[in-house]
């Protein structure tokens, strides 16, 4: 109403026009029915950055979502209650700390949505408005961080029963169960101090329960479960207007399917019952979305829900473009609107010093240039060298589809047509090189035997002469010796072929990773496995045992990866006691794949990694014993050596638990 009527007294038309304008718009205002706390003060809503699940996947959102890798922002929000000056938190977002997730988080969220935290932390972005964290007196239905030593966590109605007991029940930490153990269950085990929200629930608006917070009407915490018992959200009342915000929480993830447009993705269990990917209760979840549709067409509140960026790209509601600050304008919302992480300029002293050519020098840790950083190996590695401070510089043809991150700088050229001179200037300056450019990230038909070995000589060559400290190359798994051999290694052994495609068609993640990567190997994997499966079974027919026989005998003659695996272990000529420059050589073992992060892994020189042959079984005999890592773990190997530089000179291996066979992204992203 404010807006129009301002517009009409500027106007130059008769009184008369003007009145009648000024009338429409008074109607139009008031047709709506004014809800509890209009005439309140209101408070002061600003949009903070909390992160983001940067391969979410739309298929669990939506009911023909595509399985293609987006990313789901995560937004919290600073509420400033002028009167009380009070301030309190709505939401805490994310965090790259994995430390603070169960184990249950760690092992089935985080290998598909790969969490990553604000490129600002929450404490920059809040004390850039001039609010200090100990001013923060309460996080609302989120676990609060040592960030803010004075806040205390509210939660909404239903939390503990649905919550408890935590991981922590049994007395180690489970990974069966989802719910935090320090908040959650025994007093024995709960170590955080936090409540669910008392007082008087009244009805408000289209919701049937909301409590007054400030006592005022300027925010009401509404109870709207759906996603889960305690799920809550907010409405707002700007302060010096009279215009209502619904801050939506996980009550609605994206804004098609507010508006309708899209419908919610659903499954049948193992119990027949059709269930959602992202709601508990289907029923109570629709309920609250046809409340907050309701919400706006009644009583004209806009909706800004923690998950959907829509009306930060339509930009055509000036309401809630008001909750963003001028730091969250122009170049931020571009990025937002590009699926990027958002950067705002914070104007504070960051640890960068920037030069000229290479912006991606930073005073706290070692400048690492990787070959191959949207690969499959370079992608996790450079997320993994970044999470440790380490200035990442990504060399290949479009190193920009990695993201930004103003630790990585992405550097463009196609080394095997550039010139030498050219690819020593973009080596120059690098403590450390890693060449994840190998077999092992090879689609299908992309390297052969020749072009890959003067590849790796090309990349030698400029490393040494733009006198990189330390030469990290990521072959494949052909150059390990083969299990009590001198001599023979594992491209040289024709029963390995078979022992490798055996290893991998156990594997259904295996599977997975190899069709996402390499098309009809993958395929052709699949249904080797189909097959080996229906065997086991007791379901096998002859034509199941014909595509075995098939495949194996294909294998063993001349196994389609043989050509690229044993120019990887020819390559390892280049470095095999080279003293002309300090250099490791990095041998995955034979069942590499995208996988859970462990966080631990076991160092082997030289040797393809196995595991103990069964009493009564051949050593020789290597089915069901080839060991594995997965991309995620192999980068932390990479990284502690990185850091360490304790296996100078060396060739080497590592494997780690593969015992999860889930399926993971074949690529990371910042």
């Amino acid at each position: 109403m404010s807006m129009e009527i301002r517009y009409a007294q500027t106007d130059t038309r008769s009184r008369t026009q003007q009145e009648t304008i000024n009338t429409v718009a008074w109607m139009a205002s008031t047709s709506k029915t004014k809800l509890p706390g209009h005439d309140g003060p209101g408070v002061k809503v600003h949009l903070l950055d909390g992160g983001s699940f940067s391969t979410a996947s739309m298929k669990l959102l939506h009911k023909n979502g595509s399985p293609e890798p987006f990313r789901m922002y995560d937004w919290c929000f600073l509420i400033h209650h002028q009167p009380s000056n009070r301030y309190l938190l709505w939401d805490l977002g994310c965090s790259d700390d994995y430390s603070v997730y169960t184990p249950w988080v760690n092992k089935f969220m985080l290998p598909y949505a790969n969490i990553v935290g604000p490129l600002k932390s929450l404490k920059e972005q809040i004390e850039y408005l001039g609010v200090r964290v100990e001013q923060i007196d309460s996080v609302l239905f989120r676990p609060i961080s040592q960030e803010f030593p004075n806040a205390q966590a509210l939660f909404g109605p239903g939390t503990t029963e649905f919550c408890s007991p935590g991981h922590l029940e049994s007395g180690e930490p489970s990974y069966e169960v989802e719910w935090d153990g320090r908040w959650f269950g025994s007093q024995q085990h709960v170590t955080e101090n936090w409540t669910e929200f008392e007082g008087t629930w009244v009805p408000w608006g289209t919701f049937e329960r909301a409590l007054d917070y400030f006592g005022d009407g300027s925010l009401w915490v509404i109870d709207a479960p759906g996603h889960m018992p305690g799920n809550l959200a907010a409405a707002v009342k700007l302060q010096s207007t009279d215009e209502w915000v619904l801050l939506g929480s996980d009550c609605c993830h994206s804004m098609a399917l507010l508006r309708g447009i899209e419908e919610m993705a659903t499954y049948v269990g193992q119990d027949g019952e059709v269930k959602a990917y992202l709601q508990q209760d289907i029923p109570a979840a629709h309920k609250a979305i046809d409340n907050i549709r309701k919400l706006q067409a009644d009583y004209g509140v806009h909706v800004a829900l923690a998950h959907d960026a829509t009306w930060m790209i339509e930009q055509t509601n000036p309401v809630l473009l008001s909750l963003l600050d001028d730091n969250k304008k122009g170049v931020w919302l571009d990025r937002v609107a590009q699926g990027l992480r958002p950067l705002a300029s914070l104007h504070l002293t960051l640890p960068i010093k920037v030069h000229p050519a290479y912006p991606e020098q930073i005073t706290m840790g070692l400048r690492v240039g990787v070959i191959g950083p949207t690969g499959f190996g370079g992608s996790y590695l450079c997320v993994e060298l970044i999470k440790r401070g380490y200035a990442v510089r990504g060399i290949s043809r479009t190193p920009e589809r990695l993201g930004q991150n103003p630790a990585y700088t992405p550097y463009s050229i196609d080394i095997e047509k550039a010139s030498f001179e050219d690819v020593v200037e973009a080596l120059k300056n690098l403590d450390v090189l890693v060449n994840e450019y190998g077999p092992h990230t090879a689609g299908e038909h992309a390297l052969q035997y020749k072009p890959f070995l003067e590849m790796t000589r090309k990349i030698v060559i400029c490393a040494k002469a733009a006198k990189v400290g330390y030469f990290v190359m990521v072959g494949g798994c052909g150059s390990l010796h083969y299990p009590g051999s001198q001599f023979l290694t594992c491209a040289d052994t024709k029963i390995f072929w078979l022992y490798y495609r055996r290893g991998i068609a156990d594997s259904n993640a295996h599977v997975s990773y190899m069709e996402e990567r390499l098309g009809s190997m993958g395929t052709s994997l699949r249904d080797y496995r189909n097959a080996r499966l229906a065997v086991r079974q007791g379901k096998s027919d002859p034509a199941a045992e014909k595509l075995i026989d098939k495949y194996e005998h294909t294998v063993m003659s001349n196994d389609i990866a043989l050509e690229f695996v044993t120019a990887g272990r020819t390559s390892f000529m280049f470095f095999d006691g080279n003293t002309s420059f300090r250099w490791t050589y990095v041998s995955p073992p034979a069942l590499y794949r995208s996988g859970l992060r462990t966080g631990s892994y076991t160092l082997i020189e030289d040797e393809l990694p196995v595991k103990p042959a069964p009493e009564g079984h051949e050593e020789s005999d290597l089915t069901g014993r080839l060991h594995g890592i997965s991309a995620a773990d192999l980068a932390i190997a990479i990284a502690d050596e990185i850091g360490n530089e304790k296996l100078v000179g060396k060739h080497w291996s590592a494997y780690s638990d593969m015992s999860d066979d889930t399926p993971t992204p074949s690529y990371v992203r910042l």
